[in-house]
């Protein structure tokens, strides 16, 4: 669906001019008079961009910016300024309100357009993340952005070594973070293991064989610098009415921002403080998210893996087998009596017990092994390339690890066993029929994976049968 935009301009022909121009990328667009009206806006539409037009005065402009950047119902919001002609220090002050940026209303339509959607993609990054996040209500992630960063490493990427000496000269009194000197070959053929940049700071070299948009295009190609956003910095070296379209492209291709009129050190401060921020942002955002993810795919009780992770790890050890033709096992674990356990001491008793029983055979499986909570009380090990004397051995061990120690919880100590049922796979079992195609295949692994953890489950009931506290191989129904 396109972005929503709220234009604010106190004059309607600018409203209905910069309506035009936007429009014509199919944005939806919502207008204000003024600031009042802007904070209703924003409460009925919550748009995806806020554009304020040039007929506010500059000081009105970077006051609205501010207080718009600091509202609940519009922080987060990226904003644009739309002013007459340029002026650094407008350009600054607006930044320092909060402001994403401040062009001239003259600016090429095709830049203004590239701009905006520079702005609602850095934005939908955001959006996507969190709503990824698996879990939102842990602190911090609704919070503001703290004024502390840490200290990050800025690479300025400059065709001359000159050049980048003299914009760390004037950079390293403001900025408190590591700058690293590059040309275009060193910022592309970094080592391997060697400390990532968070930001990067591309001199625009139209004339040069390294050229800076496919510097900035390799950069945000690959999968170790694409998370550090970019900023341009333009120069005097454009052919006549080629710089904004260079910007514009350099926003199409992922920069995180542009200088369109040459290197500002102040300019470039606001900058990069607000992109690596942002970047800080992405970054605890989408650790949360891996974190979350990581959960999802384990037991909260036992820390060990649960059904949703090793039903498709399964599936890949069985396809495995069908290729190698080495055979694998499975093991299905399941506590003596548990039912008793919690009964009898109740269920802070019984969960110590599950705890420390993962725990015993975490401690005695091989790297390759797969263990998970399979259900209750119940646990699953998968052997990979095994033989089954092997894994009668391994059974036995695991037996005897939980039965010869008994379990300690709080001031109950308890003997617990476990009954182990042994299904072996037959890696002919897992090979795909002469001729099926990829979606067959697929569904004959997994009926044969299901025969053969059914095959386990009834070896299972066997070890109970047969006095619990036993190992017992199961055999094709």
């Amino acid at each position: 669906m396109p972005g929503q935009i709220l234009v604010i301009d106190p004059v309607a022909v600018n409203r209905i001019v910069l309506r035009s121009r936007v429009t014509v990328s199919c944005y939806r667009v919502v207008q204000a008079g003024g600031p009042e009206e802007a904070f209703d806006r924003v409460a009925e539409t919550r748009p995806d961009l806020i554009l304020l037009g040039p007929g506010l005065e500059a000081g009105a402009a970077c006051r609205l910016a501010r207080d718009l950047a600091g509202a609940p119902a519009s922080r987060g919001i990226p904003l644009l300024i739309l002013t007459g002609a340029f002026d650094p220090a407008m350009l600054r002050a607006a930044l320092l309100a909060g402001a994403e940026d401040a062009l001239e209303s003259g600016a090429q339509s095709a830049f203004l357009l590239a701009r905006i959607r520079s702005l609602l993609r850095q934005r939908g990054i955001f959006d996507e993340l969190a709503a990824r996040n698996l879990a939102p209500g842990q602190p911090g992630l609704a919070e503001p952005a703290a004024a502390f960063l840490p200290r990050a490493r800025i690479a300025l990427v400059t065709a001359r070594p000159g050049k980048g000496r003299a914009w760390a000269a004037a950079l390293r009194p403001l900025l408190p973070h590591r700058l690293d000197l590059l040309d275009a070959q060193a910022a592309l053929s970094r080592p391997p293991g060697s400390p990532e940049p968070d930001l990067f700071v591309i001199e625009d070299t139209p004339d040069q064989p390294d050229d800076s948009l496919r510097v900035l295009a390799e950069l945000r190609s690959r999968r170790d610098s694409r998370g550090a956003p970019a900023i341009l910095v333009g120069g005097a070296r454009h052919r006549p009415g080629n710089a904004e379209a260079r910007m514009a492209m350099a926003l199409d291709i992922g920069a995180g921002a542009v200088m369109r009129h040459g290197f500002d050190p102040q300019e470039l401060r606001l900058r990069a403080e607000t992109l690596l921020a942002r970047k800080r942002d992405d970054d605890r955002l989408r650790a949360h998210v891996e974190l979350g993810l990581r959960e999802a795919l384990r037991d909260p009780l036992t820390g060990v893996h649960n059904r949703r992770y090793a039903v498709p790890q399964l599936e890949r050890i069985a396809e495995r087998a069908g290729r190698s033709g080495q055979p694998f096992a499975l093991m299905m674990i399941d506590l003596d009596r548990f039912k008793a356990v919690n009964d009898g001491h109740g269920h802070a008793v019984g969960d110590a017990v599950l705890v420390e029983t993962a725990r015993r055979l975490a401690d005695m499986i091989g790297k390759q092994d797969l263990l998970a909570r399979f259900g209750g009380e119940e646990f699953l090990i998968a052997m990979p390339e095994t033989r089954p004397d092997r894994v009668r051995f391994a059974a036995g061990r695991l037996r005897r690890a939980i039965a010869e120690r008994p379990v300690a919880a709080g001031a109950v100590s308890l003997g617990i066993t476990v009954s182990i049922g042994i299904a072996m796979a037959d890696p002919a079992d897992f090979r795909a029929p002469p001729g099926a195609g990829a979606s067959e295949a697929a569904d004959h692994g997994r009926a044969a994976l299901q025969a053969l953890l059914e095959q386990a489950d009834r070896a299972l009931y066997g070890a109970k049968a047969a006095g619990r506290n036993q190992v017992t191989f199961g055999s094709a129904a």
